[in-house]
């Protein structure tokens, strides 16, 4: 896999308009994703995710913004049923599953072949999809967002 990044003059520009602080900030963290590229698929998928899952914790933490964004959208919709303490639990679940997701997809981008990609990802009710399709009048498929949902499309 070539994780190559050349910058565009583009990217130099906007990038040189930034604070220092924020330019060390984007470099470390484009160097850090560079190096779980690369290091991922040497250790085991549990040993990742719960690695990921930590890093999305500490993301709850880094980046106040987000936090905050993600604590007014669980509080409009769960602002009657939760007390803000169990709304606040739930955000950082939130970013944890984010970071478990993200280590999902970074230990698959060099899935090239779909034998790979079925040892990775676990489908059910492939047979309903099967059998509709062959009806001839097409398939319309609908998700939710569980889980690394964005092998689906590939996988299909």
């Amino acid at each position: 896999m070539n994780t190559e990044h050349r910058m565009s003059n583009v990217e130099h520009r906007r990038m040189a308009k930034r604070p220092l602080r924020k330019r060390i900030k984007y470099t470390v963290i484009y160097w850090f994703i560079v190096a779980l590229i690369h290091t991922t698929n040497l250790f085991p998928r549990i040993w990742v995710l719960k690695t990921t899952g930590w890093l999305g914790r500490v993301a709850f933490w880094m980046f106040k913004e987000a936090r905050l964004i993600t604590i007014d959208n669980l509080t409009s919709v769960f602002g009657e049923k939760m007390t803000p303490s169990e709304i606040h639990d739930l955000a950082i679940r939130v970013f944890e599953m984010i970071g478990k997701n993200a280590g999902d997809i970074i230990r698959g981008l060099p899935i090239k072949q779909l034998e790979k990609l079925e040892r990775f990802v676990k489908v059910e009710g492939e047979e309903n999809l099967i059998a509709a399709h062959a009806k001839g009048n097409g398939v319309v498929l609908i998700s939710g967002h569980i889980g690394a949902f964005e092998f689906m499309g590939t996988y299909l």
